[in-house]
């Protein structure tokens, strides 16, 4: 956990810093700027994001495992057909 801490307050202000930099150049928007509302939507199309990164880790996941499985499978029948 400490290393996950340390990570994020190392990547953290380096990414809202670029984010500064891409979409509020000129500093005449941001989050002190932003309504209630508003930063309501942005979290909400941020956990949106999330869910695509989430979905496609997920199936990843899936497609590796399957394949686990098959070498596993094709393992095991080489090494009973063996004895």
């Amino acid at each position: 956990m400490k290393l996950a801490l340390v990570r994020f307050k190392k990547r953290a202000r380096h990414k809202f810093l670029k984010g500064v930099q891409e979409h509020n150049p000129k500093g005449d928007k941001g989050l002190e700027l932003m309504t209630l509302r508003q930063k309501i939507q942005a979290c909400q199309e941020e956990v949106m994001d999330l869910w695509f990164y989430l979905a496609s880790i997920e199936q990843e996941d899936e497609e590796v495992q399957e394949h686990l499985d098959r070498v596993l499978d094709e393992t095991y029948r080489r090494k009973n057909n063996d004895d």
